[in-house]
């Protein structure tokens, strides 16, 4: 198990292990009925993972908020990154350029306020989109609908190559640090519905500095040795 490894008790201090139908949900949301039954999911749900380490930018506006970002990442970010390395065996480096990175994480009062440091047609180029609707959805996140945290990835052939994530830094900072362990778990291949879960780093209930439980079983199914990204969940329980 990782360190730092969130474990739960019942209210008779029994040990509580995440369901199957709770694991596999947290890795799986879109196009998966909410009402599915377990064999189903199996069946349906696909498994997207990253193949390679990854380059991790920063990006940010001003350089007042460097201080705070740097604490945040300190405290938070690192051993977070370093809990699911050692679930999955993933590499993480932060970089100095979007040209040099594989993932961006954005931080700016509003996300409105990135196009004022970033160049939102350089990062559709970066983004590698091959369907133009699907990047227009990330720009109006930016533009049209500010939000305090949200997040995208792209998976051509269900190999994740770019992730995006964005962090209001008007939020408490309780607040940024859920919101980055979200940014990061979806990034690496945790799209379902884990924040749901005490379980989960993701949960407002819980640390959010190193993995849970239930997002250890998660990584385990999508990292173990054999797993490629395409195969079905069913596929990847085989293996």
């Amino acid at each position: 198990m990782s360190r730092g490894l969130v474990m739960r008790a019942d209210s008779e201090g029994h040990l509580v292990i995440p369901l199957p139908a709770e694991i596999f949900g947290s890795i799986f949301s879109e196009d998966i009925p909410d009402d599915a039954d377990l064999q189903t999911v199996m069946d349906q749900g696909v498994i997207q993972k990253w193949k390679t380490d990854l380059k991790i930018y920063i990006a940010h506006e001003h350089p007042s908020d460097a201080d705070s970002i740097s604490h945040l990442i300190g405290i938070q970010l690192k051993p977070l990154m370093l809990s699911v390395s050692e679930a999955t065996g993933l590499g993480f480096k932060r970089v100095n350029s979007l040209s040099e990175a594989n993932v961006v994480f954005i931080f700016a009062e509003r996300s409105s306020d990135a196009e004022n440091f970033l160049d939102l047609a350089e990062l559709r180029k970066w983004f590698g989109a091959r369907d133009a609707q699907r990047f227009d959805d990330i720009e109006s996140a930016f533009r049209d609908a500010p939000a305090f945290c949200f997040r995208f990835t792209n998976a051509p052939e269900n190999e994740i190559t770019r992730a995006i994530g964005f962090t209001s830094t008007a939020e408490s900072e309780t607040v940024q640090e859920k919101c980055m362990a979200r940014n990061l778990l979806f990034a690496v291949g945790l799209k379902g519905k884990a924040a749901d879960s005490p379980d989960s780093a993701m949960s407002p209930e819980t640390s959010s500095r190193s993995i849970g439980l239930l997002d250890e079983m998660a990584l385990n199914v999508l990292y173990r040795e054999g797993v490629e990204p395409g195969m079905t969940l069913r596929q990847a329980l085989s293996k």
